[in-house]
């Protein structure tokens, strides 16, 4: 039988205090904004984590869970305004080109993690590192580049703290190979941390196609300014979903490595 680990325990004890603030999402989610900006135009963007914050319904939610959420929330709307900041500023970055990237898709357990990173230490090919979808920018100068990746430390160690048996299941580290799912806007992650049936039924009925043009603008934030090699994409999504939004989008032509028990490849996308 399961048991709460002490350090979960005495942080939702510390956090208590500010636990009644889910009674008012609402308010909560307007502070948010105010703290991460909009950009013109991102409305709609922002207006859909609103949804999101539906958290406070979720079953059996703690105090922890409640500020995971709203750090959740928050990542995603700083990285949007950031992202739809930098394109105005560099035009040329959505003239970065990302060419035929693979992208490893597959049901749990069934290896995409190993495949991954495999994948991913040819020289040829580019993974973003955990600390660079967690907060995407341009190259950042040395004392900026650390700040950054202490945060994906620190991120890693909260995990590894709160949650010890999601390092059997998919272990983290801040500079190492990461899923695009903490780039994408609209992934899987709450799933793993709260139920929250609301959320899941918007989730279900959501067309994703703008998710992943939001995800190409990402991976071009990331490379410009540095050497062009093929992306490397582990995506929790499947490949039918991936392959619709790239023909509806201009998600670029890709290939996929399908992970099951026994890995294979999949054609190109046309």
């Amino acid at each position: 039988m399961s048991s709460t680990p002490l350090a979960l325990t005495l942080a939702d004890l510390a956090l208590r205090p500010a636990f009644g603030s889910r009674r008012n999402p609402g308010r909560i989610f307007d502070r948010i904004v105010v703290e991460t900006g909009e950009a013109p135009g991102d409305r709609e963007f922002v207006d859909d984590f609103r949804a999101l914050l539906g958290w406070p319904k979720a079953e059996h939610l703690t105090p922890v869970g409640w500020q995971a959420a709203q750090g959740h929330v928050r990542r995603h709307l700083a990285n949007r305004a950031r992202v739809r900041r930098l394109i105005p500023e560099h035009p040329e970055i959505e003239r970065e080109p990302i060419e035929r990237p693979v992208v490893v898709v597959g049901l749990p357990r069934t290896a995409t993690t190993v495949t991954h990173a495999v994948l991913s230490v040819s020289e040829a090919h580019r993974s973003p590192l955990l600390w660079e979808p967690l907060a995407p920018d341009l190259e950042l100068p040395p004392r900026q580049r650390r700040r950054a990746i202490s945060a994906g430390r620190r991120m890693v160690r909260g995990t590894d703290l709160f949650a010890p048996r999601f390092r059997d299941i998919h272990a983290m580290a801040a500079e190492g190979p990461e899923e695009c799912t903490f780039a994408l806007p609209h992934a899987l992650t709450p799933f793993s941390q709260a139920r929250i049936p609301a959320y899941r039924e918007w989730h279900c009925a959501r067309d994703f196609t703008a998710d992943y043009r939001y995800l190409k603008q990402v991976y071009q934030v990331l490379q410009y300014g540095r050497p062009r090699r093929r992306g490397i994409l582990n995506s929790p999504c499947t490949w039918r979903t991936w392959t619709r939004c790239a023909r509806s989008s201009r998600t670029p032509r890709s290939c996929g490595a399908t992970a099951t028990r026994s890995p294979s490849w999949r054609p190109c996308a046309p």
